[in-house]
């Protein structure tokens, strides 16, 4: 069977780009930690630049 989809809260995707903005963290680490792919993480990293309400789009109610 595969596997349940994990859902992340808006702050806790905050907090792991907060964390990967600083000089000695990479992006690879906080997605490693994570355990999720790096290619999600950095979709996360773009999307708090833009700003808006379509950050971190997803399952929930804005």
């Amino acid at each position: 069977m595969g596997q349940k989809r994990r859902q992340f809260s808006r702050e806790s995707n905050e907090e792991a780009v907060e964390l990967a903005s600083r000089p000695d963290v990479t992006i690879k680490d906080v997605a490693h930690e994570l355990s999720i792919r790096r290619s999600v993480f950095k979709r996360w990293c773009r999307a708090s630049k833009t700003g808006g309400q379509q950050d971190y789009p997803g399952k929930s109610n804005p």
